[in-house]
């Protein structure tokens, strides 16, 4: 194939390698013959915007396990980034659906679970049993802590006693 018939090779800048490259898609990243890509698209969209290089990444044993999660030998990837402290050989994604009353439609949640850590993104919910959580709208919570969803990328802790305030997120 040459490079540019596939819309997230021509949002790779300098890939490392003589032409034609050699390619798997593989969820939103892309692996090349040396390197990985992560591609950014539009939301909703199929339209690839940019594409980010990832660093320290074992190009031969990578792979996308679902939404904008990755991982090799040795990392977890969220995005391009690393996850600190997600283990690759026990990482699994959990999709929970949940119904947003102010828009009156079904969501769904993607978490990554390693172990008794729970990860929304490449943040790990400190505070939370990943054996033991419960969802309510856009808050994750278990007995003692509360995180909720601040937009689609990120979550900030709250207050659990307050746990109904914040199920407008």
């Amino acid at each position: 194939l040459p490079i540019y018939t596939n819309p997230i090779l021509s949002f790779v800048d300098n890939i490392e390698s003589d032409l034609p490259v050699e390619y798997k898609e593989n969820g939103l990243y892309l692996v090349t013959n040396n390197a990985v890509y992560f591609s950014r698209n539009e939301l909703w969209e199929s339209t690839f915007v940019s594409s980010e290089k990832l660093t320290d990444v074992d190009v031969a044993n990578f792979e996308g396990i679902g939404g904008y999660y990755g991982r090799d030998l040795n990392n977890v990837y969220f995005m391009e980034k690393v996850i600190p402290g997600a283990l690759p050989n026990n990482f699994e994604l959990v999709e929970i659906q949940y119904f947003d009353p102010d828009f009156d439609i079904n969501r769904e949640l993607l978490l990554g679970i390693s172990g008794e850590k729970l990860f929304y993104g490449n943040t790990l919910l400190e505070g939370i049993n990943s054996l033991d959580f419960h969802v309510e709208n856009c808050v994750i919570f278990d007995d003692d802590t509360l995180w909720y969803q601040v937009d689609r990328m990120q979550v900030e802790q709250g207050d659990l006693s307050k746990k109904d305030s914040y199920s407008d997120c």
